[in-house]
């Protein structure tokens, strides 16, 4: 039984009207001009003609790897890119959607930033591996993105602290958002699903999501572009009392002065009010035991949510026709809420007689996060040349301030245990009456970071590139209940390197030496209460082939890397006078992989989409007696995803598509150790994913279905417990009609 007031098919007029309000503006489409374009050209191209043609998903140009363009032929690193044609055909409402399409990605829970790359977990409270437009501060934290604003999401492998800042050793994602057009188009989009599985039957569980974007110039003259994008989701879920209502509204705004010299504005409203759901929890360590995918043991009233408000300012223009100068800010404030008897870490009760009769102990807990982000970036990239070598080099400086405020106001003390296989009951959560565990953790961190690039070409047959970044970061924690403050400061220097050789025009050799880094998370001190630890340090090599045959529509990557992550912190279990956690300096983690990734349009209206990878990411030394050895989590050694699309492209049947999707993953450890009897071992699984597309004049209309097997897997643990398993979703239909005014 679900709590909610209404299903979401009787909420539709609700739905559509939030929707439909905003298109009370002018309605206007989609790839930016100059200024200079003539209005009576805008009007009249034609937007309506019904193609068999597919948008490629692969861009043979990137930026976002050397902050300039570069081609991925020539580029010594590894960067995966999703763009709008791939993330439509898949129907991905969420950037998770579509993880199992990224070579080396894989979930580990639900929140924005609950994903491992290469190995190494993206996980925590600092959210540095979510970059927007290049800047860091995503509005939300405990979802995935959701992808209507998502232009592209550009997938960076490897430590990129270079040209980012601090960072995970495994990369980043940078989500691209849509940006104002001078082509004018308005699009109305309506997605309906439903599951049609043992846990959820056909029509049970329903979801609706529409959503307006609308572009265009606001002038004759061009100069004044805009695009509102705006969302109103009506989410109901397979778990039981799983249910989302989230709001989003992104206003942007372009004023070009000429071809080269522009500024936009980009704001974002995002409102996200969910159920707090905090996965399966399995006796004995044995994932065989899982209960039934739609068990909860979060009460109907359990509640997370997400606001936030943001803005970005963007500043291009040319100097001295050789030098492209560039400015950024964005800014953002979030907050997010608790409010619910979690799952905790250690509370299974595992019944030796009978196993459906093993518990889980809840714990109460009240919180408000608060988040401010403050950042800039500017640069200047040139081209000139010394002798018979092109240089493109960039010259920049960014930083800024991030706030974080985490005040629990409830914590404990845990409640009457529920059982593992029957979810909580129906009725409103039974609470404590008395609060405790309480804290006020208030924590400021100033950034500072100077870099430089030169990508050089050496006529046809070599490219190389060097890049270095001066960083530093100065940080204050205090602990408000009993005023204890803390100030570590940490800096350093990284260096990159690569090298690219041409046999031919169409292929490429490669390798590359990036280095990266991490301030430690506050909180953690040695046994005489000192913070300054020194910073995570990552280094990786890489090295591979590339090919690129636009004649034929194929693009390939085959790379092997080593990344090594130093200076990792382990909890001793204890604390310090001053409340905090007295971690060691203990280890050495490695992973070692290969990956192959490509795309390949045999016909311009069919196109395939392949990965493989091979990872072996484990603790390599540690003080810890649990750790050497142990494989890193939620990392499969193998895993393998496929996409494509087919469509007819004459006769009776022109305007009809068909698609097909399988995402292979390997088992993966939920808990890092090298003790056997404390592992928890998650099965491999594939899911495969089946779609049918129909096109008309104005109208595009689809139906996938998710995993059409209804296979039973778990996408992935939280790490260090077995009590917070991510399961996948289950056969699941969605309807989907795109009107183009």
């Amino acid at each position: 039984m679900h709590l909610l007031v209404a299903p979401p098919l009787r909420r539709l007029p609700l739905a559509a009207g939030l929707v439909l309000l905003p298109s009370l503006l002018r309605a206007q489409p989609a790839p930016a001009a100059p200024a200079a374009a003539e209005p009576e050209k805008i009007v009249h191209l034609d937007a309506y003609t019904v193609t068999t043609t597919l948008g490629r998903y692969t861009d043979t140009t990137t930026t976002a790897a050397m902050k300039m363009p570069v081609a991925q032929v020539d580029l010594p690193f590894s960067v995966q890119v999703l763009n709008r044609a791939f993330l439509d055909d898949v129907r991905s409402s969420r950037l998770e959607d579509a993880f199992g399409y990224v070579v080396g990605l894989n979930k580990q829970g639900t929140n924005a930033n609950a994903f491992t790359l290469r190995g190494f977990s993206a996980a925590g409270s600092n959210l540095q591996s979510i970059q927007v437009d290049g800047l860091p501060g995503p509005p939300s934290r405990f979802a995935s993105p959701p992808t209507v604003n998502v232009e592209r999401l550009e997938v960076i492998k490897g430590p990129t602290s270079v040209l980012y800042g601090q960072a995970n050793p495994g990369g980043l994602l940078n989500i691209v958002t849509k940006s104002p057009q001078a082509r004018a188009q308005t699009s109305l989009s309506v997605y309906a699903s439903t599951y049609a599985s043992g846990v959820s039957g056909l029509g049970d569980d329903n979801s609706l999501t529409t959503s307006l974007d609308t572009t265009g110039p606001l002038d004759a003259a061009g100069r004044w572009l805009y695009r509102v994008v705006a969302s109103y989701e009506d989410k109901n879920s397979f778990r039981d009392y799983g249910f989302e209502r989230n709001q989003y509204l992104y206003p942007s705004l372009t004023y070009r002065w000429s071809r080269d010299t522009f500024v936009t504005l980009k704001t974002e409203y995002v409102r996200e009010d969910r159920h707090a759901d905090d996965g399966l929890a399995v006796p004995f360590l044995n994932a065989a035991l899982l209960p039934a995918r739609n068990v909860s043991y979060q009460a109907p009233d359990a509640r997370d949510t997400d606001y936030g408000e943001s803005a970005s300012l963007a500043f291009q223009t040319r100097v001295l026709d050789a030098w492209t100068v560039r400015a950024a800010y964005r800014t953002t404030y979030h907050t997010d809420s608790r409010y619910a008897l979690e799952t905790a870490q250690g509370a299974i009760v595992s019944n030796a007689t009978n196993y459906r009769l093993s518990t889980i102990r809840p714990r109460f807990r009240i919180q408000e996060n608060t988040k401010r982000y403050n950042f800039v970036d500017a640069n200047a990239v040139g081209e000139f040349t010394t002798g018979r070598i092109k240089h493109s080099v960039i010259l920049g400086a960014n930083g800024g301030h991030e706030f974080l405020d985490t005040n629990r106001k409830a914590f404990g003390p845990q409640v009457t245990p529920v059982n593992l296989y029957v979810s909580a009951p129906d009725a409103p959560g039974n609470y404590a009456l008395t609060p405790s565990g309480l804290q006020d953790r208030r924590s400021d961190f100033w950034n500072y970071g100077l870099y430089a690039s030169d990508v050089m070409k050496f006529g046809e047959r070599f490219d190389a590139s060097l890049g270095w970044r001066w960083d530093k970061q100065d940080s204050y924690q205090l602990d408000v209940i009993p005023n204890e403050g803390i100030k570590p400061t940490e800096s350093k220097s990284l260096p990159s390197l690569g090298l690219v050789f041409h046999p031919t025009s169409a292929w490429s050799i490669y390798g590359s030496y990036c280095e990266g880094f991490k301030p430690q998370a506050p909180g953690n001190v040695d046994a005489n209460d000192n913070p300054n630890f020194p910073p995570e340090t990552s280094s990786q090599v890489e090295a591979g082939v590339k090919l690129e045959l636009p004649q034929h529509g194929l693009t390939a990557t085959v790379a092997l890397y080593d990344i090594k992550k130093r200076n990792v912190l382990t909890s001793t279990g204890k604390t310090a006078p001053s409340g905090n956690t007295i971690a060691n300096l203990s280890g050495l983690q490695e992973s070692r992989g290969v990956e192959v990734s490509g795309a390949w349009l045999p016909k311009p209206y069919w196109q395939v989409q392949f990965g493989y990878t091979y990872i072996d990411a484990t603790v390599k030394t540690s003080t810890t007696a649990t750790l050497p050895g142990a494989l890193l989590d939620n990392t499969p050694h193998h895993g393998a995803s496929l996409w494509t699309r087919y469509n007819v492209p004459t006769g009776k049947l022109k305007g009809l598509g068909f698609g097909f999707g399988a995402v292979y993953a390997g088992k993966r450890q939920a808990i890092i150790t090298n003790v056997a009897t404390a592992r928890l071992e998650l099965p491999g699984y594939t899911r495969a994913d089946v779609s049918a597309y129909y096109r008309t004049k104005h109208f595009d209309y689809a139906l996938n279905v998710g995993n059409v097997f209804d296979r039973t897997y778990l996408a992935g643990a939280m790490p260090g417990g077995a009590d917070r398993l991510n399961p996948g979703e289950p056969r699941k239909i969605t309807f989907s009609v795109r009107y183009l005014f």
